[in-house]
């Protein structure tokens, strides 16, 4: 079975169609931050925030060995496995903690492949996750110009 096919799109939970997000308490973030010396280690994060304070509930930071090359496009079979054991941990450590969405470092159905890491991460974990890339990605229906913006708000609509 593809992963792929158990994406969701659409909103599953009462706090995501409230205009104030009401019964979101807890929102969390994932990174991996490499060392500039070498790129097989790497510093992996997940914090969990309190929501709507904002305020710093869980934090785990720890350098891990990444074993799996970078390749362009495929940045999901490099970085998902730590962050699904650092969501895994939270879960044994303190499942009360846990959030109810994932902000990732990476794309997520704005990937050229339209399945990126974030895409990934949430189909792993069960959780809402939501890409935040650094940069935009070439991807059918969306060029990065000045109209990029209404682009990507046309094309998540039509998924």
């Amino acid at each position: 079975m593809l992963l792929r096919e158990n994406l969701i799109t659409c909103n599953t939970e009462a706090w995501q169609s409230h205009p104030d997000f009401l019964g979101l308490q807890r929102i969390g973030g994932v990174d991996l931050s490499y060392i500039k010396e070498d790129d097989t280690v790497a510093c992996a994060s997940l914090v969990v925030l309190s929501y709507p304070e904002l305020k710093v509930i869980y934090e785990d930071c720890h350098l891990v060995t990444i074993n799996v090359p970078y390749v362009a496009g495929y940045l999901a079979f490099r970085e998902v496995p730590v962050l699904v054991d650092a969501v895994q941990k939270l879960l044994e450590k303190d499942p009360c903690l846990m959030p109810q969405v994932l902000f990732v470092d990476g794309n997520g159905i704005l990937h050229h492949r339209g399945f990126g890491v974030a895409c990934h991460l949430g189909i792993l974990t069960d959780l809402p996750c939501i890409g935040v890339a650094k940069n935009l990605l070439q991807v059918d229906g969306i060029e990065n110009n000045d109209d990029h913006k209404e682009q990507v708000i046309v094309s998540c609509r039509e998924l």
